[in-house]
């Protein structure tokens, strides 16, 4: 009450048929109808711009606001990570209005308070809303939750059904098909993803960094798939994207540079053929993505990506089989992450140059190698190496 009216920022916009439209502001002069105003209400003043009469109301109010706090939040106030501003509601929210003449009143939040200008971007947890109530901000904190399921979760849910998944994006790898690791944030339990048309082809895999980073914490739609070829892929479990517009749309980038590596403390160390043999276990039951570290290993050249790996003395390739499929160490197949003379470097003669490594004169190293086994094709058991420092230098003691 007492203060004069302000047209300053009010216009009239006029939209045409042909796609166009004209703003003009309002002035005092264009008032038609101005109520009389005697007490704290709304109030509805009408305004003629020479041939249209227009209305809007004003809120009049008993004092100037000293503050205005949140006294009760909307009945929901979590929210899961696919809502949005469309899909909140806050019903039961309340504010308390603090008048400078002392008196006060409770007030209810409605969604026309919300300048979305002024608030947070969205993303998974808080978001700070900007509401202005008789042109007095205040805050609204909304949490967004991630209820994607984890990898584990994902790996022990119903094979063919569609969920969101969440976890961190880790190395590409190429074992008979392109895929992408997902790592859980929390551990070094993955699953792959197959089908999301970024990583390029098995035998070139390149992650197309316009889309996602390696580090990405992401949620993603996935259906559960379980490999029935045979071979090195048996009873594989992974998440399968269907294409890339169907990834990229169901895509949220959770936050980025995350550490995408994985914990090599807890490899299982294999020095053995016997050893070799229990760690793959069961054709059924192969422990995919499970992390080893070999010891006195010996690899001869195969292709020149990678290298057949066996431990005793053979004279045929067939002595480095299992289950009827080649083991091999193979190198990501991407130069992006490791180079053919890089992985050369750790061995006593190349194991990606035809006709210098073989099974009866093979490649010896004295490093310990850790990898990661996952899969492969229909002749092929995969343990792949992730970077060059999954090769490490023995301990020397004096």
């Amino acid at each position: 009450m007492g203060d004069e009216l302000n047209f300053e920022g009010s216009t009239i916009t006029y939209n045409y048929d042909i796609r166009s439209s004209v703003t003009v502001d309002v002035t005092s002069d264009m008032v038609k109808n101005m109520p009389v105003i005697e007490t704290a209400g709304n109030y509805t003043i009408t305004i003629n711009d020479g041939a249209t009469d227009f209305t809007f109301e004003i809120q009049v109010l008993a004092s100037k606001i000293k503050s205005i706090e949140v006294s009760t939040m909307p009945t929901k106030s979590t929210y899961n990570h696919r809502d949005s501003f469309e899909t909140l509601d806050v019903s039961g929210g309340q504010i308390l209005v603090a008048y400078e003449n002392g008196s006060s009143e409770y007030v209810d939040i409605t969604k026309e308070m919300f300048n979305l200008e002024e608030s947070d971007e969205w993303r998974i947890g808080t978001v700070n809303y900007a509401l202005y109530y008789a042109g007095t901000k205040f805050i609204l904190p909304i949490v967004y939750e991630n209820t994607a399921l984890t990898i584990s979760e994902f790996k022990s849910a119903t094979i063919g059904e569609t969920y969101d998944v969440t976890g961190i994006v880790s190395y590409p790898v190429g074992t008979g098909s392109a895929e992408l690791i997902l790592k859980d944030k929390n551990s070094n339990e993955s699953v792959s993803i197959m089908n999301l048309g970024i990583i390029g082809t098995y035998t070139d895999i390149k992650l197309d960094t316009t889309v996602i980073n390696l580090g990405d914490e992401i949620i993603t739609r996935l259906t559960l798939g379980k490999s029935t070829s045979t071979g090195g892929n048996v009873n594989k479990l992974y998440g399968n994207a269907t294409d890339k517009v169907t990834f990229v749309n169901n895509l949220i980038i959770v936050s980025q540079n995350n550490e995408y590596g994985f914990d090599l403390s807890t490899a299982t160390t294999i020095s053995s053929t016997t050893e070799l043999q229990n760690f793959l276990g069961a054709k059924t039951e192969r422990p995919y993505f499970e992390i080893v570290k070999f010891v006195g290993v010996k690899v001869s050249y195969y292709t020149g990506r990678y290298g057949l790996l066996f431990f005793d003395n053979i004279t045929a390739a067939s002595g480095a089989k299992y289950d009827n499929c080649f083991v091999v160490l193979d190198r990501t197949t991407t130069l992006e992450y490791m180079t053919a003379n890089q992985l050369n470097s750790y061995f006593s003669m190349s194991i990606t140059t035809k006709n210098l490594a073989t099974v009866t004169a093979p490649a010896t190293t004295e490093y310990e190698i850790y990898a990661m086994f996952t899969g492969g094709s229909g002749s092929y058991l995969n343990f792949v190496i992730l970077g060059t420092d999954w090769f490490v230098a023995p301990t020397v003691t004096e």
